[in-house]
């Protein structure tokens, strides 16, 4: 995100870098777990004899559950009755399949937050508080009759004037410099 506005701007010390270790921890972490995994499995199939390690697993036992799942069968289309046969056999798994899979979406979301909030601040920026296409700067005071003109150039819709001066507010020690800003009475490209 910092880069969008590295891009536009210049701000000394501002520099994003990652250290090597955040990235290098999460993939040694995982790399090991995923080892440990492999080498248990491969452990497990070793201590078998070939004959046995080469069985089909045995076909799971469905019993009559309180659901009626066998109660009316053409009412279900065969999908639904396996997809509820297999939460219904393993609860623990189906909750934490969801719990995972909401816990994912959880994370894009919240990772992608930033992209539309930077969207909104710009459109309420050049959109609602300076919804004009062109803003003219001049450094020193001038007159009324300058806006007039700038008024009359062609392709000019609404002109609006402004005026900003540094003022430095405070009492004694404690003093603050701000910027004190004049609008038109009616002001409409600005506010």
């Amino acid at each position: 995100m910092t880069s969008l506005f590295t891009d536009i701007f210049r701000i000394p010390g501002s520099t994003h870098r990652i250290e090597p270790w955040v990235a290098g921890v999460p993939v040694v972490v995982s790399t090991l777990g995923a080892l440990a995994a492999a080498t248990l499995s491969v452990r497990e199939v070793l201590r078998l004899s070939a004959a046995e390690a080469m069985q089909p697993p045995a076909p799971p036992v469905y019993r009559h559950h309180g659901g009626g799942l066998q109660k009316r069968p053409s009412r279900r289309s065969p999908a639904i009755t396996m997809i509820s046969r297999s939460i219904l056999r393993r609860p623990v798994r189906a909750t934490l399949t969801v719990l995972g899979m909401s816990g994912a979406i959880a994370i894009l979301v919240a990772g992608s937050w930033w992209r539309d909030a930077f969207d909104r601040m710009i459109g309420l920026h050049f959109g609602v508080a300076m919804p004009a296409d062109l803003h003219l700067g001049i450094v020193r005071a001038v007159p009324e009759r300058v806006i007039h003109q700038v008024a009359r150039l062609p392709g000019v819709i609404q002109t609006e004037s402004r005026r900003s001066v540094p003022v430095r507010i405070g009492t004694g020690e404690r003093a603050e410099r701000l910027q004190l800003e004049m609008l038109s009475n009616e002001p409409r490209l600005r506010w």
